[in-house]
Parts: C-alpha cells; sequence; structure tokens
C-alpha cells in the first residue's frame, strides 16, 4: 500500500519483492498501472522464513524508504509440533489429558437398622445416590 509511483515498474517491483523472496508476477492491474493505491506481488517465500511487516531499501536519493507489506495470506503453523497446516489447539500430537467419570466408594457410618427410611438413609451416599 502507498508505494510511489516511480516504484510501480516492472523491474522496480522486481527488485523490490526479491528482498522477501523470488518474485514471480504481478496481477494484471499493477502490471497495466491501472491501480495505483497499491502493488500485488507473486512473490516465492521460504516456509522458514519470517513474513516481515516491512521491507526496508534506499532510494535513487540515498534515503530510506520503510515500505509496510501485506500478504493476502499465509500458512498456518502449529508452535506445538512446527508442522503447517494446523494451530496449537488442533494438534493431534499433542498430549492431551484424558478425563473420565469414576465411582468414590465413601464409607458410611453403621447405625442400628430400625425403620426402612432409616435403611433407605444407610444405602445413601455423601451426593444423596442410593446403591441399588
Amino acid at each position: 500500500m502507498d508505494l510511489d509511483i516511480k516504484y510501480l515498474g516492472l523491474e522496480s517491483l522486481s527488485k523490490i519483492g526479491s528482498t522477501l523472496g523470488i518474485s514471480i508476477k504481478t496481477d494484471k492491474y499493477t502490471k497495466e498501472k491501472t491501480m495505483l493505491r497499491y502493488a500485488r506481488l507473486l512473490i516465492e517465500i521460504q516456509l522458514e522464513d519470517v513474513f516481515r511487516e516491512y521491507i526496508e531499501f534506499i532510494n535513487d536519493r540515498s534515503v530510506l524508504v520503510r515500505q509496510k507489506v501485506e500478504y493476502e495470506w499465509k500458512p498456518t503453523k502449529c508452535c506445538h509440533c512446527k508442522m503447517f497446516g494446523h494451530v496449537k489447539e488442533e494438534c493431534s500430537k499433542k498430549t492431551q489429558v484424558r478425563k473420565e467419570w469414576r465411582v468414590i466408594q465413601r464409607q458410611v457410618e453403621q447405625e442400628p437398622l430400625n425403620t426402612p427410611s432409616q435403611v433407605q438413609r444407610q444405602l445413601e451416599d455423601v451426593e444423596g445416590f442410593v446403591t441399588v
């Protein structure tokens, strides 16, 4: 975005794009200079490389120019297994904590059994469940 018009030539764009990777081609509007708000390049970047936010180059007046770079698409990379195509939350190699329900047996104090309601309370556990 906002690249100066004097850098919109194919040779200039190719040199600027080569700081990121291998320049392959430009789109129709950039080539014909009909869309002057931005320039689009197809650049081959190594997956191990960092996707830089800025390109810095020295212009014809020996002034350092800092140009912002926007990517239409970036590959997703898992920070856990370092593989591409998924994120850490979806990683199958991440050890997941397995949760399961287990019955906890608790001892109930022994009372003399006189009535059916006392027998019922005797069979109830702490949470109110009845053992059948």
